[in-house]
């Protein structure tokens, strides 16, 4: 099926972006950062914008600034230049290990973070970001504003904004483990979990069987109170399965994904406790 006729424009700095963006409605205008979701959509006309912001002109928006507490991700950094940088390699596995698995080596040259953090239930990169207490930067001609990785994924963000940093705190450890038919496919089941240092907290986040990534918070609480081990974390994993709406596609049934997201957030947890953590 081809898409409907639509304008498309393409700014050549983010002031320009933000400027076309003002007053635009949810699904008159949309932003297009590296298209491999939104170009399915627009053939499957699951949306008929009658305007298209490509943002990918924005150098601005492409970057990987480390200090000692955080790690900053210009929204349009792609899933190939993750894999390649030597910091994110020792800072942030989890994160590294996660791009390594989102599509073929032409999709990674063309997805970026931002993108992929709003692709839905398939966002391996998004489940990361929720286990890691990642912080995202929004920005709109009214200025600018953070929110949670967890919210921004749950909830989107207004038509007239465009995301403009991922902000990670540095971790001591941090695994992802996923559960796929071939390498390169959605996952069936995702999991990350964090460790930071100097600290008791756990992160978790499980994805590929719900609409959207999320941090399983009630877990999270349990591990710092008993510890990884405890029988109340694995039956507060299965309980959290049972709570999900997980997508049937033709990868994997419904109920298939509610019985191995428990398995997954298991091994991200074992992986984790091996490094020394928790």
């Amino acid at each position: 099926m081809r898409p409907a006729n639509f304008r498309l424009l393409r700014p050549a700095s983010l002031g320009a972006a933000l400027e076309l963006l003002q007053g635009s409605a949810q699904r008159s205008t949309v932003i297009m950062a590296g298209g491999q979701s939104l170009l399915k959509d627009l053939r499957e006309r699951k949306i008929s914008p009658q305007r298209i912001v490509d943002l990918a002109l924005l150098e601005e928006l492409r970057f990987i600034r480390p200090t000692d507490e955080r790690i900053e991700i210009g929204a349009l950094t792609t899933v190939a230049e993750l894999i390649l940088n030597e910091r994110l390699r020792h800072a942030i596995p989890a994160l590294v290990n996660a791009a390594r698995t989102v599509g073929d080596r032409q999709i990674r040259n063309r997805a970026t973070i931002g993108g992929n953090l709003l692709s839905g239930w398939s966002s391996d990169l998004g489940v990361v970001a929720c286990a890691g207490r990642a912080e995202v930067v929004l920005i709109s001609v009214r200025g600018e504003r953070t929110v949670s990785a967890s919210s921004l994924i749950a909830d989107g963000c207004v038509a007239d904004e465009i995301i403009r940093t991922i902000v990670f705190p540095t971790s001591a450890h941090s695994t992802f483990e996923k559960l796929s038919r071939r390498h390169a496919d959605p996952s069936l089941a995702s999991a990350a979990a964090f460790a930071w240092s100097g600290s008791d907290d756990i992160g978790l986040a499980i994805g590929g069987a719900h609409s959207h990534p999320i941090r399983l918070a009630t877990v999270e609480r349990i591990i710092a109170r008993d510890g990884i081990d405890s029988v109340a974390v694995s039956d507060a994993l299965k309980k959290a399965a049972t709570d999900l709406s997980p997508p049937a596609t033709p990868h994997g049934s419904a109920e298939y994904r509610r019985r191995i997201v428990p398995i997954i957030a298991r091994r991200a947890l074992e992986a984790l406790h091996a490094g020394g953590c928790a």
